[in-house]
């Protein structure tokens, strides 16, 4: 009767052990991955800012050049 309870117990225990190796393997995959997504996220944030940076300089060289020859517009 102990020996049956013993492999039930052994068994159980190699089968949890395997679980735990499957989900530390996944918990790396999911860490990896979250960091390419912060990475990229940056690497857009950082596209998105220099985009708008070089609008807004376009912006105020337009409205300058139109104030220029048109003088009576910037009023």
């Amino acid at each position: 009767m102990y020996v049956i309870r013993v492999r039930t117990l052994q068994t159980l225990k190699q089968r949890q052990l395997q679980e735990l190796e499957h989900m530390e393997q996944e918990k790396l995959k999911l860490k990896q991955t979250a960091e390419q997504l912060a990475e990229k996220y940056e690497d857009t944030k950082d596209k998105q800012e220099e985009i708008t940076k070089r609008q807004d300089i376009g912006c105020v060289i337009y409205f300058t050049d139109r104030c220029h020859f048109m003088p009576g517009i910037c009023s």
